[in-house]
């Protein structure tokens, strides 16, 4: 079964990091995206589909590679 990996709205992606301990910064450099487009995205200025799909599957690698494996 094909079952595609939901992309996190904001407000999810705040609190996963702040669930992990987490800086903004920390997570801008891992992945690749500048801290000040990072912080506006969740801040809700921009919906940012794409940044937040490789946000989403940052934080949750496994759900990716599960997706391939079925």
């Amino acid at each position: 079964m094909d079952v595609k990996q939901k992309v996190m709205e904001a407000h999810e992606i705040r609190a996963e990091l702040a669930r992990r301990k987490w800086s903004k910064r920390r997570f801008a450099d891992e992945t690749g995206i500048s801290y000040q487009y990072l912080v506006q995205i969740l801040n809700g200025y921009f919906k940012a589909t794409r940044m937040r799909t490789i946000m989403t599957q940052h934080l949750f690698p496994e759900n990716q590679s599960n997706e391939h494996n079925q």
